[in-house]
């Protein structure tokens, strides 16, 4: 897989997207994005704002869920041990719900730059 094409991106989102089961207009309200900027985001080739993605990532992470891609382009994705849990107990929708209300509650104290450079990592 070319890295320009981005592929990967489109992959990530649609897996975060199902694993989850939110719709695009879900995934753009949670993310704090527009509906046309999810979708542009499930095709291949997109190039997003660095601000985009890291807004996406961000959610992905708050939501319980980190992509890797190793160095042959396979897509590995690693769940908080919570997350994992909620699903061991068939408890997911609970534990999305729950993830979907504590990120409204972080993104409505932070400011526009604490948000642009949240830490990515848990």
């Amino acid at each position: 897989m070319e890295e320009s094409s981005n592929q990967w991106l489109s992959i990530e989102m649609r897996l975060c997207r199902e694993l989850f089961g939110l719709t695009q207009a879900e995934m753009a309200m949670v993310a704090g994005v527009g509906l046309q900027t999810i979708k542009n985001m499930e095709k291949e080739g997109v190039k997003p704002r660095v601000s985009t993605l890291v807004n996406l990532r961000d959610t992905f992470r708050m939501l319980g869920v980190k992509f890797h891609i190793d160095e042959s382009d396979k897509i590995y994705f690693v769940c908080k041990p919570a997350m994992v849990d909620a699903i061991a107990q068939g408890k997911l929708n609970a534990y999305v719900e729950g993830q979907l209300v504590l990120i409204k509650m972080v993104r409505s104290k932070r400011t526009p730059s604490e948000q642009a450079f949240a830490d990515l990592s848990w």
